[in-house]
C-alpha cells in the first residue's frame, strides 16, 4: 500500500491498532517494518511522534518494558481504580492511556478479561 493511499484517519486507526496490540512504536523499527504506513504519518503529521500522540497514544506510557513498580496487586488496584471513577474498562481504551500497565497486565494475566474478572470478582462491563 502506497503513503497515498493512507488517509489520515486511516494512519491514526492503524496506529492505535498496533499500539493495542503490543508491537514497537519507535520510528526506527516502524520505518522498516511497514515504510508506507511511517510515510504517511509523516506526511500527515510532520512527525512519527505526533502522529502517534494525534493518534490518541499517551507517550509518556509508551515503554518496552514493564514498570518496575508494578506488581499484580497494583495491576488490581489500577483496574479497580479505572472502574471507581467511571473509566472504561475495555482494554483499547486502557491501553491507549496507559500502554505500559495494560500490556503488563494482559502477559501477566493472561488476557484482559482475566485481569478485569480478578480484579472486580466479575466480567467487565
Amino acid at each position: 500500500m502506497l503513503s497515498r493511499e493512507l488517509s489520515l484517519e486511516r494512519v491514526k486507526h492503524r496506529l492505535r491498532g498496533l499500539c493495542t496490540t503490543g508491537y514497537d512504536l519507535g520510528a526506527t523499527v516502524n520505518r522498516n517494518r511497514d515504510k508506507a504506513l511511517y510515510l504517511a504519518a509523516l506526511k500527515h503529521f510532520g512527525t512519527w511522534r505526533k502522529a502517534l500522540a494525534s493518534a490518541g497514544i499517551d507517550l509518556k506510557n509508551v515503554a518496552s518494558r514493564r514498570p518496575k513498580h508494578l506488581n499484580r496487586e497494583t495491576m488490581l488496584l489500577w483496574i479497580r481504580g479505572r472502574h471507581e471513577t467511571g473509566k472504561t474498562l475495555m482494554y483499547r481504551d486502557a491501553c491507549l492511556e496507559n500502554r505500559d500497565y495494560a500490556l503488563a497486565i494482559r502477559r501477566e494475566f493472561g488476557s484482559w478479561i482475566r485481569a478485569v474478572r480478578e480484579a472486580l470478582g466479575k466480567s467487565p462491563p
